[in-house]
C-alpha cells in the first residue's frame, strides 16, 4: 500500500479518510510505533496525527529561535553522567 501526500486534497472525503487511517495504522505497526495493551499477547499502534497541523508562522519562528539552545541543553544533560545518576536516584 502506498500513498503520496500530494494526492491528498482537503477536506478529505470518507473513502480517502478511511484509506489514510488504515494506511497510517499499518505503517505504525510495521515501523515499531506500538505499545503493549493489558494483555501480554497484544499490541496496538501509538496515537498519531494523520496530517500535519498548521501553526502560526510567528510561533514557528519562535520555536526555530530557541531550538539551538534547547539542543545544547539536551546534549549537556545527556553528557553529564554524574548529574543523570543523581537526578534519577530521587
Amino acid at each position: 500500500m502506498s500513498l503520496h501526500i500530494d494526492e491528498i486534497n482537503l477536506p478529505l472525503d470518507d473513502e480517502t479518510l478511511d484509506h489514510l487511517t488504515q494506511f497510517t495504522k499499518t505503517w505504525a505497526l510495521s515501523n515499531g510505533l506500538i505499545f503493549s495493551t493489558n494483555s501480554r499477547d497484544e499490541a496496538t499502534y501509538l496515537p498519531h496525527m494523520l496530517l500535519p497541523s498548521p501553526i502560526p508562522r510567528k510561533q514557528y519562528e519562535k520555536a526555530l529561535a530557541v531550538q539551538p539552545g534547547f539542543n545544547e541543553l539536551m546534549w549537556k544533560v545527556a553528557s553529564d553522567n554524574e548529574f543523570l545518576t543523581s537526578a534519577l536516584k530521587r
